[in-house]
């Protein structure tokens, strides 16, 4: 069985977009590595503390990737089939 979700994403020390789903549906919220908070833009306009989305039932789904997140995953992957 996993821990409880701390309401921190995946590598809180970097900045990014991630997936979570509040209230049933599904959002893309900011989180900002430097205050520790999620917001909906960022530049702040709503903040959520990690513990208000954990007390609010936030499910976290995980980060969005970029595409060069994906350029890299894809290269692996070739790299992984080649051997």
């Amino acid at each position: 069985m996993t821990a409880p979700w701390d309401g921190r994403p995946q590598e809180p020390e970097r900045d990014g977009w991630h997936t979570v789903v509040c209230d049933g549906d599904r959002h893309e919220k900011w989180w900002d590595a430097e205050a520790h908070y999620w917001t909906t833009a960022q530049w702040g306009d709503l903040i959520w503390t990690p513990d208000e989305a954990v007390k609010e039932l936030w499910e976290y789904w995980g980060p969005n990737l970029t595409p060069a997140d994906l350029a890299a995953r894809d290269a692996a992957t070739i790299e992984r089939c080649a051997v």
